[in-house]
């Protein structure tokens, strides 16, 4: 049977205006969600200074919420300019799977995680896989359908790990899977090859169950980075939310890691390979142990893994021993640490790494879950008491002060004159009120719960602050 060709142009046209009806009638029914709404968990470091646009630039950062409804859409803010090493990528997991990798662009705002989901419960994760290099991200929140909500989300895990590292803990190339061969001719950085999600940090902290952050940084090093310079060392941007910006400054008492793992001194060796420098034992060994004496001083309770690997041998350079000298010197960390009594610092070496390679001779996924699988069974060996609730959690107070809390005290120290100490219950009650007259005070919480406290800090003048910290 012939349809007059006018019918057919008829049909057409009225099912293009269907379908534009239908996706815009869609796209109405959707209201927003603000990223401050408390039932979104952020996991990483971020800048909520203002809660309705948290910024970020860390690879691992998560942001998970538990939402009622068949679609979700999420918005999100890119700063990256968009070429092939600046544009940012995000893993899409809905109830646990990993659906989708989402691509961001500096012209969209709105993007569409899901659709199609049964009307229920579901839980959603937005989980960064690029790094800071790539460009800064604000996420301003969710959209749901109308009559939709967020609900109370599931208790984040009580463990946290964090990983201190370069290129190969942000997962650098690990998309790919080349031959040395290939690597000859096929050189450089993509951001779209790089996926935190499949980098050995990340792994390890589901193999573990435990909360990840990752503070790594492409080309730095412990005191001297790949092209040489010292400037913007991982050791001196560690207190920083944004690598490259001076402030705001990250507040740690916002993650108190259980473990630190440490993988830094591969760029430090290669700037020796590339540009001409020579890595110092004296100068590296002192760098490290001040490092760590560093984050002993924010955490003081932590076990510390300062590990080796995978990208270091001792075939190149030719006669430089890098991979010997490498270990030798972490080592030697380890012992001055051991050797003064703290045995919580511990030393973890993996295999050079084999073919096949990511971009730029960085581990492949493959070789990113063996890394994975070797440091879970070695942080399952330790005692399981290293993921006891931490013992001490220690942050500023303000540019002058400074609280340590332990599981027995609270102590305070002050360039200021301290009147008065009161402690408060999340339920507005205070529980402890202290003359102190003195620029230190230690208070006793030994016989208090586990759960979250205010400190209000009165000064001499009348000056006050309060600092909320976890026991």
């Amino acid at each position: 049977m012939k349809i007059p060709f006018l019918k057919i142009v008829g049909l057409i046209c009225t099912c293009c205006i269907m379908q534009a009806f239908q996706m815009t009638a869609f796209s109405q029914i959707m209201h927003a969600i603000s990223a401050s709404d408390p039932n979104i968990q952020y996991t990483g470091r971020i800048d909520n200074a203002n809660p309705d646009n948290i910024g970020f630039t860390y690879p691992g950062v998560s942001i998970k919420a538990k939402f009622q409804g068949a679609a979700i859409d999420a918005i999100i803010k890119e700063y990256g300019s968009g070429g092939a090493t600046t544009t940012n990528y995000f893993n899409v997991i809905i109830d646990g799977v990993v659906m989708k990798k989402l691509q961001l662009s500096r012209t969209q705002t709105v993007y569409e995680l899901a659709r199609g989901l049964s009307d229920g419960e579901h839980t959603v994760e937005l989980f960064k896989l690029t790094e800071s290099n790539v460009g800064k991200v604000e996420f301003q929140g969710f959209q749901l359908e109308t009559g939709k909500t967020l609900v109370a989300p599931d208790p984040l895990p009580a463990r946290k790990i964090e990983f201190i590292g370069n290129s190969m803990t942000c997962g650098y190339g690990n998309e790919v899977s080349l031959t040395a061969l290939q690597l000859e001719t096929i050189q450089g950085f993509n951001s779209v090859n790089e996926n935190n999600y499949k980098a050995w940090g990340a792994i390890t902290a589901r193999n573990l169950n435990a909360q990840y952050s990752c503070v790594a940084y492409s080309g730095r090093g412990l005191y001297m980075n790949n092209n040489g310079t010292t400037t913007g060392v991982m050791p001196s941007v560690y207190d920083r939310t944004f690598p490259d910006n001076a402030t705001p400054q990250w507040d740690r008492t916002k993650y108190t890691p259980n473990v630190i793992v440490i993988n830094l001194g591969t760029n430090d060796f290669s700037a020796e390979a590339f540009a001409s420098k020579t890595v110092n034992r004296t100068a590296f060994v002192n760098s490290y142990i001040s490092f760590i004496n560093k984050l002993r001083d924010y955490y003081p309770d932590a076990t510390v893994v300062c590990a080796v690997g995978v990208m270091m041998s001792d075939y190149f350079p030719v006669g430089a021993q890098h991979w010997t000298r490498i270990k030798e010197y972490v080592k030697a960390v380890r012992d001055h640490f051991n050797t003064n009594g703290d045995n919580k610092v511990h030393y973890f070496e993996m295999s050079s790494q084999l073919a096949p390679y990511g971009e730029d001779w960085h581990p492949s996924a493959n070789t990113h879950v063996d890394m994975a699988t070797r440091l879970t069974q070695f942080i399952n060996s330790l005692s399981p008491s290293i993921w006891d609730a931490p013992a001490s959690l220690a942050g500023p107070v303000s540019n002058k002060s400074k609280m340590i809390v332990t599981q027995e005290n609270v102590s305070i120290f002050s360039e200021n004159q301290i009147l008065m100490i009161n402690l408060i219950d999340m339920q507005g009650t205070i529980i402890s009120a202290q003359k102190v007259q003195d620029k230190s005070v230690k208070i006793s919480i030994a016989s208090l719960p586990k759960g979250t406290y205010l400190a209000k800090i009165i000064y001499a003048g009348e000056h006050s602050e309060t600092v909320k910290f976890i026991k």
